[in-house]
């Protein structure tokens, strides 16, 4: 965002989307809740109009 705001260019808006994180040890492997969050995540944006799919 401050690169796009540097050269003038944000867009008008910006969603974000967010997974709250269980384990934050160094090595530590995404848990499984996390993973199926990403997973789903992934394929509703997939799904989502304006994606190209």
């Amino acid at each position: 965002m401050e690169t796009a705001w540097a050269l003038g260019a944000l867009p008008q808006s910006l969603t974000v989307y967010g997974i709250e994180g269980q384990e934050f040890g160094a090595g530590t492997a995404l848990s499984e809740p996390v993973a199926r969050a990403a997973e789903r995540l992934v394929a509703l944006l997939a799904d989502a109009p304006g994606t190209g799919n």
